[in-house]
């Protein structure tokens, strides 16, 4: 991890606390790949990194573990954690149902910029699946539910959901493999995309659920690599 100390945090103009500065940094660094399943987190460098004193660490590493991103191990302190494949049984369900929601709630109120975003991430993930550039295609299909999520201005709902996919994209990444064929992913998104464009509440809502459970099925089902 790059030492850039307050810097970290000086051009944000963020006003947060620091436990809460440092788990967003964090969080992002796991969500992104820089830091994968079995990093290890060790609070001495983490005080070099961030020039802070243990006490904002030690309370930012306690909600990265009880939000599921962290665990810790007796006598070696924390590391992210590995995602296995029960994980995802338990987790994607309750994904379906939470994500179904937040579609249904933004499909009122999504603006014109996330929607040509999302039209942006579709044709990314075209051209990058041409190019067989798979960590490239997870992190645009990533943004793409990112953005009718972070839409339904629900923030309880959203750092819920927020936090379990980036346990799935854990996952995802560490295996580096594209969950269902591409012609049926790029299908599902545009109907995804077209439904929020009509403001279909409860048609994007079914959709979404199905396509959940369906990448679940199609997580359990594919050998990672495949």
């Amino acid at each position: 991890m790059k030492k850039e100390g307050k810097r970290l945090f000086a051009k944000t103009g963020l006003s947060d606390p620091l436990d809460q500065q440092i788990y967003g940094y964090l969080s992002e660094k796991i969500s992104a790949g820089s830091l994968s399943g079995g990093d290890r987190l060790v609070e001495a460098e983490l005080q070099k990194v961030f020039k802070v004193s243990r006490t904002p660490i030690r309370e930012a590493l306690r909600i990265l573990t009880s939000r599921g991103l962290l665990e810790m191990v007796p006598g070696k302190g924390a590391s992210v954690r590995r995602v296995s494949s029960e994980d995802i049984k338990e987790i994607y369900p309750v994904l379906a149902n939470l994500e179904g929601l937040a579609a249904s709630l933004a499909a009122d109120q999504i603006s014109q910029e996330p929607l040509a975003e999302m039209q942006s991430c579709l044709e990314h993930m075209e051209s990058l699946n041409q190019a067989g550039e798979r960590r490239s295609y997870i992190e645009y299909h990533y943004r793409f539910h990112e953005l009718y999520i972070q839409s339904c201005h629900n923030r309880h709902l959203i750092q819920i959901i927020m936090d379990l996919r980036r346990q799935i994209h854990l996952y995802r990444l560490s295996h580096l493999y594209i969950p269902m064929a591409h012609s049926y992913s790029m299908t599902i998104h545009q109907k995804i995309l077209q439904l929020f464009r009509e403001k279909s509440k409860k048609e994007v809502e079914e959709l979404v659920k199905e396509h959940m459970l369906i990448a679940m099925d199609r997580f359990l089902s594919s050998k990672p690599g495949t």
